[in-house]
């Protein structure tokens, strides 16, 4: 039953204060591991080689999850940081210390494993009592931690909690009826993991939040309003402004943090250490199986197959709009086009900087490591990223990722303009029109992926038109399918059909996490 606007608007503007009741968790043996896991995300992080930023990402989006889900501490917490590497060659590539924080990142799991979660305890009793009460609650959290929520009450006597407990969007909010309390995990945050619609905070629909956090993670700045400042008139046709009164209560389980340190707050450091602090972009979350999903960008066309349109059944559609549940997303990343490869030449700068960095590594290594490092560029893995840069060019010139570690290379190499040369007069330092050489062949290297991505889609798309009948007994009967390429045609491979089960808005991605499957615990960090 969807609550009328005028019932919500009766229910704001009546005599009351709402209540938000913090509970602030904390545990010594979960601090610790926190902080090792912590160490390890900045260390790679550092890192210019994808191994390492791949392994940071993976470190931040386990320890996101355990701060904003309420998981089990259990086996599996272990087990899930094992898997994320080979503990072996975690020491032959980044070093001992990287080593010894999974190391002793493993065995506080294991000492966990033993005590169990006291955020869980406390929620469980959080529900008990408001069951005894009969107090109607719901639950805001994404549809992927539903699955925490339901262990927690998966033996008698308990009832299990039912759909009508879970709010997962702010379309589920707007539809709810009225009820008491809304239960959240995590920080009140507009992004990244554990978001939260504000209106939970500008338009209640209960009388209390009742909110379990992790020791130092703290609510977002401005999120809302703040709950403990001036009441706000609130927009719209209330006469009364909505009050908001704040409780924390701090429960202490076992040893305060490392060294008696107060908690960091994780989520706001990992937000600010999104991968090379690249751009991101609007995007539409598709979920295509119950743990994975692909980010597409929000205003994108995805060539789909739609069994229910009888005219253009394969078609490019606009996730969320036209690609909708019941539909298939067509991947085609398993597919081969020989289109030739765009070299990229040595040019005027490349030529000179390669020679004299290949000479100065071939004639003293450490020292020059040295060097570069005296002068900032504090890479983790910096030896390994010297001999990358020697090597010739392939569809790029290879060199620093970022501008400001390339000036660096060039100027810890001696390398600059004399002055009689024209260069110098237009104000160009050497390393600035070395740059613009190296981003020169970056962009051409972009350009040609787009314009091959083009010719393959229409490629496709012709060929597909011819096999619709196919697709459509295979879509029948099951949610992923392969169809392979005929011989004949002019492309090579197998492509992938995946059946659309939801959409969902609202997510901010860099380019590199777009197109491809992944875990939808992966995609989270990108919410907001």
């Amino acid at each position: 039953m969807i609550v009328s606007a005028s019932s919500v608007f009766s229910f704001l503007d009546e005599p009351q204060t709402f209540l938000l009741e913090r509970t602030e968790i904390e545990s010594g043996l979960f601090s610790v591991l926190r902080s090792r896991m912590r160490a390890i995300v900045i260390a790679l992080a550092k890192d210019d080689d994808v191994a390492g930023t791949q392994l940071s990402h993976k470190v931040r989006c386990l320890l996101s999850e355990w701060l904003t889900v309420p998981v089990p501490f259990n086996s599996a917490m272990g087990d899930t940081l094992r898997a994320c590497c080979s503990l072996n060659s975690v020491e032959a590539r980044w070093g001992r210390d990287v080593r010894n924080h999974f190391d002793e990142a493993l065995t506080v799991a294991v000492g966990l494993a033993q005590t169990g979660s006291p955020l869980r305890d406390k929620l469980c009793e959080s529900i008990a009592d408001l069951r005894i009460q009969e107090r109607p609650f719901r639950i805001y959290c994404h549809r992927a931690a539903r699955v925490h929520f339901d262990s927690l009450l998966a033996a008698p006597p308990n009832p299990p909690l039912g759909d009508e407990a879970f709010l997962h969007t702010i379309a589920d909010y707007r539809d709810c009826t009225l009820f008491d309390t809304l239960i959240k995990v995590g920080p009140l945050r507009s992004q990244g993991w554990g978001a939260v619609p504000d209106c939970i905070v500008t338009a209640p629909r209960f009388k209390t939040l009742t909110q379990m956090v992790w020791s130092g993670c703290a609510d977002e700045t401005g999120f809302g309003y703040d709950p403990v400042a001036s009441p706000v008139n609130a927009h719209g046709p209330l006469r009364r402004p909505i009050q908001w009164a704040k409780r924390t209560i701090v429960h202490r389980s076992g040893s305060g943090a490392p060294d008696n340190a107060t908690d960091m707050d994780d989520l706001e450091l990992f937000g600010s250490m999104r991968p090379g602090g690249a751009e991101v972009h609007p995007a539409t979350l598709v979920q295509i199986g119950a743990d994975r999903c692909i980010l597409y960008p929000a205003d994108g066309k995805v060539l789909s197959y739609d069994p229910r349109d009888r005219r253009t059944p394969i078609n490019k559609r606009t996730p969320g709009q036209t690609l909708i549940p019941g539909t298939f997303v067509i991947d085609r990343r398993k597919i081969d086009i020989d289109l030739g490869e765009v070299k990229a030449e040595h040019g005027r700068y490349s030529r000179t900087w390669k020679e004299r960095l290949a000479e100065e590594h071939r004639r003293e290594p450490a020292a020059l490591c040295k060097r570069l490092r005296q002068a900032g560029l504090d890479l983790a893995h910096l030896e390994n990223a010297v001999e990358r840069w020697c090597k010739p060019p392939t569809n790029v010139i290879h060199a620093p990722k970022e501008r400001y570690h390339f000036k660096i290379l060039i100027e810890t190499l001696g390398l600059r303009f004399d002055s009689a040369t024209s260069a110098q007069r237009d104000q160009h330092t050497w390393w600035q029109s070395a740059w613009n050489e190296v981003a020169k062949t970056r962009g051409v290297a972009v350009q040609a992926g787009v314009q091959e991505q083009e010719i393959v889609e229409e490629e496709i798309l012709l060929l597909l038109n011819g096999l619709v009948h196919e697709i459509r007994e295979r879509a029948r009967t099951v949610d992923e399918f392969a169809i392979q390429i005929p011989e004949a045609a002019s492309l090579e491979g197998e492509l992938l059909f995946y059946r659309v089960l939801l959409t969902e808005e609202g997510y901010r991605v860099p380019d590199s996490e777009l197109k491809a499957p992944c875990e939808l615990s992966m995609a989270e960090q990108w919410r907001g």
